[in-house]
């Protein structure tokens, strides 16, 4: 146990984490997968007990199965909260950055480019009536239309 309060089962190097290796937090997420010098690394699956955004506790569990590196998840993965949404693409310095596919509860998804955690670049969003939006996002706004209306009624030429 270290002096936290968080437990760890696995292999140790030098007193710290390395190679496989199971870490259950005092706040009740775990992460199950690979160490280097006692950080996440590598692949794992990584339980958050609860998803903090922007500073505020927002009230839902997730799930996070992909890479790591450095204790943030890097490279690819798929992330899903209890909410019922799921995000699978693209991390970079513990957020979505690059291509991926965000998907809501409602059905709502967005496919396309992240920077830094945030909808930006190509990319196209349907909604859960069937509206659909291609074009340049930037702050996860759209900001240059290139495609609209409904799926199934359009036409392109």
């Amino acid at each position: 146990m270290f002096p936290n309060g968080d437990n760890f089962v696995g292999n140790f190097r030098k007193g710290q984490p390395h190679g496989l290796g199971k870490l259950i937090c005092k706040d009740g997420s775990m992460y199950t997968g690979t160490f280097k010098n006692g950080k996440k690394e590598g692949k794992g699956k990584w339980n958050f007990a609860r998803v903090v955004n922007n500073d505020t506790e927002v009230l839902q569990r997730a799930e996070y199965s992909g890479e790591l590196q450095d204790n943030a998840r890097c490279g690819t993965g798929k992330q899903t909260w209890s909410s019922g949404g799921t995000y699978e693409g693209s991390f970079k310095d513990d957020k979505r950055h690059g291509y991926g596919t965000m998907r809501w509860a409602d059905g709502t998804f967005y496919q396309g480019d992240w920077f830094n955690g945030q909808v930006e670049g190509h990319g196209k969003i349907v909604y859960v009536d069937g509206f659909l939006q291609i074009g340049l996002f930037k702050d996860n706004i759209l900001v240059k239309k290139c495609i609209e209306g409904y799926v199934g009624e359009l036409k392109l030429e």
